[in-house]
């Protein structure tokens, strides 16, 4: 049995909804009160602006032998809130061609905590994929036993000494919910690490959670990013760029940060 192609096919529906149904646009003839309908949201590109994107930059501290993650952690907060087109900005104008598959699979990753609708759309804003983002990355034909030992590993190092109870906890809550986490979550999503590592990968999922407002599951992934070889002070960096991304679209003050007029 090979999983990825199965996942696919549970996608297509997620895709149909997100993407737009042209053919059932008003024609030009239609009547005025045929065609009449609330008026387009908004952009939300502004909660992205160069100024705040750049004080995000700074958050990070210039000491670490880290990339700079500030782009695709605002990304995913702003994705995981519902801010497609944000998201999209911070791609379109912020991140390098050679970096767009890195930002791309952040996104993609995550999307299992916030909703594939939400990411479907937060990379339709990106644009097509080009170049080498467009390479199939994942091994669609890896067994169910790989996926499922890839997870496992990949949880255990993530959870350290509180792998077992964790895991044994969260089989109380649905029967099948350790198969999905180990064989349909951890081993193909979370496992593959050609594009983000596993301490990237942690850092994108705090962003997510924090995003998603799970303060608990937050701080059992800022526990993992540590265990997976993060200082403090990179951690409490990835948690500061998250908030205050999370404080902009909430329309909160950003502390330390002036908009440029």
């Amino acid at each position: 049995m090979h999983l990825l192609p199965f996942l696919s096919l549970c996608l297509s529906p997620l895709i149909s909804m997100a993407a737009p149904n042209i053919s059932s646009a008003p024609s030009s003839s239609a009547s005025p009160s045929a065609t009449c309908a609330p008026a387009a949201p908004a952009s939300d590109s502004h909660l992205a602006s160069p100024s705040f994107l750049r004080f995000l930059s700074t958050q990070f501290p210039s000491t670490s032998k880290l990339a700079n993650p500030y782009t695709y952690i605002s990304g995913i907060v702003f994705a995981s809130t519902n801010h497609a087109e944000a998201a999209g900005f911070v791609h379109n104008t912020t991140v390098p061609a050679c970096e767009s598959i890195k930002y791309r699979e952040a996104l993609y990753k995550t999307a299992v905590l916030y909703g594939a609708p939400r990411m479907i759309n937060s990379l339709l804003a990106c644009g097509p994929t080009t170049g080498e983002a467009k390479k199939t990355r994942r091994n669609p034909r890896e067994s169910v036993e790989e996926l499922e030992r890839r997870g496992v590993e990949l949880f255990n190092s993530t959870y350290g000494e509180t792998a077992k109870v964790t895991r044994e906890r969260l089989s109380t809550i649905h029967p099948d919910f350790d198969y999905m986490m180990m064989t349909l979550v951890y081993g193909p999503i979370y496992g593959f690490d050609d594009v983000l590592g596993e301490m990237e990968t942690s850092f994108a999922m705090i962003a997510a959670l924090i995003g998603a407002d799970a303060p608990l599951q937050t701080s059992w992934h800022v526990a993992g990013a540590m265990r997976h070889g993060a200082t403090k002070e990179e951690v409490d960096a990835v948690l500061r760029i998250a908030e205050y991304t999370k404080k902009r679209v909430n329309g909160e003050k950003v502390p330390g940060f002036e908009e440029d007029l």
